[in-house]
């Protein structure tokens, strides 16, 4: 019959049925990661991990996926808010033994600082140091200084705001968030997670290079924190870091926490003693040309740095004897008071550590 599909055959009829009206349709693939370029990878590894790439493999294992932002008018407010939160790095249930992470951050050029500190609150002096010096930095005169309603905190904020207006002539404005409301200092809080995320990744990325495992309290994680925000800030895009500093970062970077060849600052100890040593890149000194590098004896100011072949960036031995933290950098030392000084050392491979890095 013409048009419907049918025919008769034996006396019966039989459906004619179109073989392809039975297909079922095809599900749709999940997209697939951009493959990167060799070099691609490097210049991202260098980086910090940051910003977020779908196909790296340290990002996906730190924070599975870029965090959503939602961005607001900056010009809204003419003064700047500096809002300020605690996080942690460690178990769930064992915030009590992880060391507090400090993480600050501007509302109007984004910088974000990390620090890893030795207690909460007043508890240790560095705790105060680190805020003061971070606000400093900022280069603002009058602010908002914000934080949430923990009394550590609280008293943290009250006691920095006390210093920065008599010892440097800063005007801080109040600013609280409603009690019982945490995101109303989100700005802080999203700054945190995203903190922890990059931090995760570097350290994926470490345990990867050097075949180790790196737990809450290994000596690396503090500067891992605070070179995850230096990145974060530095690696904006589309600013290069230019917000704060006014001019782009182009300092050439190894990967987070690899092996290298570092010059130690201050005078030769011997003569007859190798000048480059090596030790672990920790991260960049904010503030100068200085580069921080982690040896079995405490953590080294280096004047400059350079990369080894790819089969001696991994150094399992030397990551699991780092000693040092950024409040007692070489423990034991007459350095870890605060004052960068040269010290005799084995630096890793039997030399002088040279200029120790000030806990200051």
């Amino acid at each position: 019959m013409p048009g419907g599909g049918q025919d008769r055959e034996g006396g019966e009829m039989i459906i004619k049925e179109d073989a392809r009206s039975e297909l079922p349709k095809a599900i749709k693939p999940l997209r697939l990661p951009q493959e990167p370029t060799e070099q691609e990878r490097l210049d991202h590894e260098a980086s910090g991990c940051v910003p977020y790439r779908a196909w790296c493999r340290h990002c996906v294992a730190g924070r599975g996926r870029s965090e959503s932002h939602w961005s607001h008018n900056r010009d809204e407010h003419a003064v700047p808010t500096i809002c300020f939160d605690y996080g942690y790095l460690g178990d769930r249930d064992d915030d009590e033994r992880a060391s507090p992470i400090l993480v600050v951050k501007c509302d109007k050029d984004r910088w974000i600082d990390a620090d890893v500190l030795p207690s909460k609150g007043l508890g240790h002096p560095r705790n105060l140091k680190t805020l003061v010096k971070n606000v400093v930095c900022g280069c603002y005169v009058r602010f908002h200084l914000k934080c949430d309603n923990e009394h550590a905190i609280v008293a943290l904020k009250n006691e920095a705001m006390r210093v920065l207006a008599k010892d440097h002539g800063r005007e801080c404005l109040v600013e609280s968030p409603a009690k019982g409301e945490s995101q109303s200092n989100g700005l802080a809080e999203n700054a945190v997670k995203e903190v922890k995320g990059v931090s995760r990744s570097l350290k994926h990325l470490a345990e990867e290079l050097h075949g180790c495992v790196i737990g809450q309290s290994h000596a690396v994680v503090p500067y891992m924190v605070k070179y995850a925000g230096s990145m974060i800030s530095r690696r904006q895009v589309g600013t290069d870091g230019k917000l704060r500093h006014g001019k782009p970062f182009r300092k050439p970077l190894p990967m987070g926490s690899e092996s290298v060849m570092y010059l130690p600052m201050g005078k030769r100890v011997s003569t007859i003693q190798d000048r480059w040593m090596v030790g672990i890149y920790l991260g960049v000194n904010d503030t100068s040309d200085e580069v921080l590098v982690g040896t079995d004896v405490g953590v080294c100011l280096a004047r400059s740095i350079k990369r080894q072949d790819p089969g001696l960036r991994g150094n399992k031995e030397l990551m699991d004897k780092l000693i040092g933290t950024p409040w007692n950098p070489v423990p034991g030392s007459m350095s870890s008071g605060g004052s960068p000084c040269c010290g005799e050392g084995r630096g890793g491979q039997g030399g002088s550590c040279g200029g120790f890095a000030s806990s200051s």
